[in-house]
């Protein structure tokens, strides 16, 4: 049984679970490096990013951009154009459809320095 109950603030009902990730991308965020990469399309015209909801790097389609970008990474913007909460295939087919290589911004977790587990206290 997966069991939650909601968290209220302020009126507003969260999900104790998406109140968790948000969380977890605060911490995330606090703990990372801010990098600017060149990325390029590869032989099917796609950048082969498999991406989250929230721009995470997910996988790799391809080879193309491997030395660059790594799963974990999240895209942050294009071209100095910030992503905000949209998608980037919505910003690239947009703005940069004819592009066959680009620069984004990222933000790479660092590697967490403690050895010892979290816990829910």
């Amino acid at each position: 049984c997966r069991c939650y109950s909601p968290t209220k603030f302020s009126g507003v009902h969260m999900d104790t679970d998406v109140l968790f990730l948000k969380i977890e991308r605060l911490r995330r965020l606090y703990r990372s490096e801010i990098l600017t990469v060149p990325v390029e399309r590869g032989d099917n015209g796609t950048f082969g990013l498999g991406l989250s909801d929230d721009n995470e790097v997910l996988r790799l389609h391809h080879d193309a951009n491997a030395q660059v970008i790594e799963p974990g990474d999240q895209v942050i913007s294009v071209e100095g154009v910030p992503l905000g909460r949209g998608p980037l295939s919505r910003l690239l087919a947009e703005r940069f459809a004819e592009r066959q290589a680009v620069t984004l911004t990222l933000s790479r977790a660092e590697p967490s320095t403690s050895t010892a587990p979290l816990t829910g206290d």
